[in-house]
């Protein structure tokens, strides 16, 4: 009888261990071999395309990687450049004209009385001519005049009248042998000065002195101008600052990421120049293509916050605000894309909570 429940006891397992080897039942053994064949393909990036920012970014993939939604295809297009035009169709001497193209517009005078400064467009710009008005005509008003005949006036009276020194800061008008000379511009910086010496006219050609302009045939002082393109301090936005000095521009600034969490910022002054300051990117943002953009990393205490306990999360795993003594606490924080901390004092009337991970009012003593 023992020998008999022996025989059964190994029968048993041999029974068992057949069981447990592979392939034992309805198991199958997964083919890896053409696991290479399920991979899906990699998406194709294409570009340029126009972000809803207005910023054009060089492939779609860029713009999604910066959580910016594409509007169109293609580069973002640049607003319409204004059209010049010219009242009296071109360069026509014997008509006085005015040049306008956006919010400027120039007129043509006479530079004495033979030479016509005649303003024009050329490429959709504005340009400058100085033309003769030739034999038998004279420059009045801005135009090219057949000059009177002969002996049908009386004789202009001779010798000069007018200034005897130069003045860049007047527009004066001198009188030689009858025939008016009126200061004038010769370009933005230069002014023509007619003026009497020994009875007889002298003109010179000055330089406006430094922050002057010449407008309107004398020096006149030029207005600083600002513009912002983001309309001020908003680090979520890239802006360009352009700085005139009446029409010439002397400065122009783009916002620019110094490094992940931080932006080189510009905006506009109210005496028309422009400053530039270091700005954190807000907290769940980091700097990308020169502004701050949603980020990876999140906080629940809205930042740097001491008295607010907080948990930092980004991509490595989440960061909980701690006491490092009883008054001083290591505080998490995002910056850019990673988190960070700072180990700071609670400060005079405050200790370090353990419990809640945050300064709290009190004392220990």
């Amino acid at each position: 009888m023992r020998g008999m429940l022996v025989l059964l006891l190994a029968a048993g397992l041999l029974v068992l261990g057949c069981a447990g080897q592979p392939g034992a039942g309805n198991q199958t053994v997964p083919n890896m071999t053409n696991q290479s064949n399920n991979t899906p393909p990699v998406q194709a990036c294409n570009g340029p395309v126009c972000g809803a920012d207005g910023i054009t970014y060089a492939t779609d993939c860029e713009a999604e990687l910066a959580g910016v939604s594409i509007e169109y295809q293609g580069e973002c297009a640049k607003p319409p450049e204004p059209n010049c035009s010219d009242s009296d169709g071109g360069l026509d001497i014997a008509t006085a004209g005015t040049v306008s193209k956006g919010n400027e517009s120039r007129q043509d005078y006479c530079l004495d009385a033979t030479q016509l400064v005649e303003y024009t467009c050329l490429d959709n710009a504005m340009q400058m001519a100085s033309v003769s008005c030739g034999e038998n005509r004279t420059c009045e008003a801005g135009r090219c005049v057949p000059r009177p005949p002969e002996n049908t006036t009386p004789p202009a009276p001779s010798g000069c009248t007018g200034p005897a020194e130069n003045d860049v800061y007047a527009r004066e008008t001198t009188t030689y042998n009858g025939m008016e000379y009126t200061d004038s511009c010769v370009d933005y910086r230069t002014i023509k000065l007619y003026y009497c010496k020994d009875n007889a006219l002298e003109s010179i050609n000055n330089q406006c002195p430094s922050g002057y302009g010449c407008t309107d045939g004398q020096c006149n002082w030029l207005q600083m101008t600002c513009t912002d393109t983001d309309a001020g301090n908003d680090t979520t936005k890239r802006g360009t600052v352009t700085v005139l000095k009446g029409y010439l521009t002397v400065g122009e600034h783009t916002d620019e990421c110094i490094d992940d969490g931080m932006v080189t910022e510009w905006v506009c002054q109210e005496n028309g120049t422009a400053t530039v300051s270091e700005e954190a990117c807000p907290s769940g943002t980091w700097c990308y293509n020169d502004h701050c953009i949603k980020g990876d990393c999140s906080e629940t205490d809205g930042g740097d916050n001491i008295y607010r306990h907080g948990i930092t999360t980004d991509e490595s795993g989440d960061y909980e605000d701690d006491c490092l003594s009883d008054y001083q606490i290591r505080e998490y924080f995002c910056y850019g894309n990673e988190a960070t901390y700072d180990d700071i004092d609670c400060g005079d009337d405050y200790i370090c909570n353990s419990a809640s991970g945050r300064c709290v009012e009190g004392s220990i003593s």
